[in-house]
């Protein structure tokens, strides 16, 4: 079903505006947990799961059936009357409340939903813009990874033999990994480039370092290989581009990259003697010293699509080799991390719960002011009772207010599709007050009709009847059968025309047969979205 551009507008705004709460939320959990538990930050999945309910707070706003788990009162999105100064679309109150609103306060709702949508139009654009900016980034990024290759060459298997960075062990993983391996005399960190077509380029002066230090540093890379971090990392820096104006996605971004170089030094030194953890921490610390002086760093605009053995600066990286120095394990317990994911989970739940169900599509057709026809206009005020369908299989072919045939007069009713003898039933109490072979009103178009009075001074028309089963004056019960389907009147083929009354103007029958979209076909959302959308 097409969405109505307003709707999108209004939703998409508040997506964003969820993502951020989401996050929010998320980065605080972590930071509690991580005072209790420290050894969280070095486990990937907990930053990756964060990324990912961030992403998702943002998409489920966008999915049309997420307000029906929101606990909280929520703003419907109506039409305004065709041809009125006022906006094509407003915010109204979920209740339908706006035409008993005094002139005043009905036209500061009409003010208040015409900022709203015309900051949620200023938010889209500057999103693009934003978006635009991000993808520029990513090029430039892609522009400097081509340049480091262009420079760099390609180590043959001979080479690979007499490089002190590979001993045989190492061989035997890069043969399994497929991964083609360069050298370049750029002062780079060792590093990992590219998902479907793997390379690890080497800096020409990791030559200088000890040999041992050297098969360390591969031995890291080839972890994280191994460990698809570099898929992990492309995924993160999609999300970060997608949110780009949510700042604690960067900031989630930084601490995935972080716990995938600790984790890859813990598994590396695993079961080392602590004069190696030194000589590893050493080769960090030298990394850095070397780029620093050189002034030859590539990526400085992120985001940095690689992953890099010193990818660390000044800051990170005291910490960093602290921890590598620790012989004892960082790996919080099974039952902590569980712990700390329902946390994460349970604060991107309460956003669905807690966000107003804005911007949803309430009554699409207002009520029309005429009896005799559907001619759009504003909400009906109380709140109906709901109905059961008045046919044991629902398929709605035309849908209230939609213009018929090309033309300009709109349906006062809904279409039915049903066979010739399909049993209609009577979908509330009721007493029959008009049962004829005459049409409706005058109009012999109806063919046989049953008009029936219920409560709330609420009426039910049935048009195009092939049998009547009712007369008036009977009282009918809810379920009761009152008749079959036909083609009698003005009709192109056998269907129920179904209207609803109240106080004698025509409702859209949507206020009281609740999940009407479900049974429509495929034209009948169509025209109706269309007229929506105009």
């Amino acid at each position: 079903m097409t969405m109505p551009i307003d709707m999108f507008v209004l939703l998409f705004a508040q997506a964003s505006f969820n993502s951020i709460v989401v996050a929010l939320g998320i980065w605080a959990v972590l930071k509690l947990a991580l005072r209790i538990r420290p050894g969280l930050a070095a486990q990937r999945a907990v930053w990756l799961l964060a990324q990912a309910l961030a992403v998702a707070a943002f998409v489920l706003v966008l999915l049309p059936q997420t307000a029906r788990f929101s606990v909280l009162n929520g703003f419907t999105f109506a039409a305004a009357p065709a041809g009125a100064d006022a906006l094509s679309t407003t915010v109204l109150a979920q209740a339908d409340l706006a035409p008993e609103l005094g002139g005043q306060e009905a036209s500061g709702d009409a003010a208040g939903g015409r900022w709203i949508r015309a900051l949620s139009y200023l938010w889209v654009l500057l999103y693009g813009a934003g978006l635009f900016h991000a993808v520029l980034r990513w090029r430039a990024a892609r522009h400097e990874l081509r340049g480091l290759l262009a420079s760099a060459s390609v180590l043959d298997a001979a080479a690979l033999h007499r490089h002190p960075a590979f001993d045989d062990a190492q061989l035997r993983r890069l043969a399994r990994c497929n991964l083609a391996v360069l050298e370049t005399p750029a002062a780079i960190s060792p590093m990992l480039i590219g998902i479907l077509r793997p390379r690890l380029l080497l800096p020409r002066h990791l030559r200088d370092f000890d040999p041992q230090q050297q098969q360390m540093i591969v031995a890291h890379e080839l972890t994280h290989w191994r460990r698809r971090d570099p898929w992990w990392l492309c995924a993160s820096l999609l999300a970060q581009t997608a949110l780009w104006f949510n700042p604690i996605m960067r900031k989630l971004g930084a601490r995935l990259n972080w716990a995938q170089e600790i984790s890859c030094d813990r598994l590396v030194l695993a079961g080392r003697p602590q004069p190696q953890r030194q000589q590893y921490a050493a080769a960090l610390v030298l990394q850095l010293k070397l780029q620093s002086k050189l002034q030859q760093a590539v990526f400085r605009t992120p985001p940095r699509p690689t992953l890099a053995f010193g990818d660390a600066c000044a800051e990170t990286l005291g910490a960093r080799v602290r921890l590598i120095r620790q012989n004892g394990s960082m790996r919080p317990s099974l039952l902590s991390q569980c712990a700390v994911a329902g946390a994460l989970m349970a604060v991107a739940g309460a956003s669905i719960l807690l966000q107003p169900a804005f911007a949803r599509p309430g009554d699409p057709t207002p009520a029309p002011t005429e009896a005799a026809g559907a001619v759009p206009g504003t909400a009906v005020a109380p709140a109906l009772p709901a109905w059961r369908p008045p046919l044991a299989k629902m398929r709605v072919n035309s849908f209230f207010g939609v213009p018929r045939n090309g033309g300009t007069s709109t349906h006062g009713g809904i279409d039915l599709g049903a066979k010739i003898g399909t049993p209609i039933l009577a979908p509330v109490d009721g007493t029959v007050i008009v049962s004829g072979d005459d049409g409706f009103e005058g109009n012999p178009n109806y063919g046989k009709v049953i008009l029936i009075q219920h409560g709330n001074d609420l009426r039910s028309l049935y048009a195009h009847l092939d049998r009547r089963s009712v007369k008036a004056g009977d009282t009918v019960k809810a379920g009761q059968r009152i008749g079959t389907a036909g083609v009698s009147g003005a009709v192109s083929g056998p269907h129920l025309h179904f209207e609803v009354m109240h106080g004698g103007r025509r409702i859209d029958p949507e206020r009281v047969l609740a999940g009407l979209d479900k049974y429509g076909t495929e034209a009948a959302l169509r025209d109706r979205d269309r007229r929506i959308s105009h």
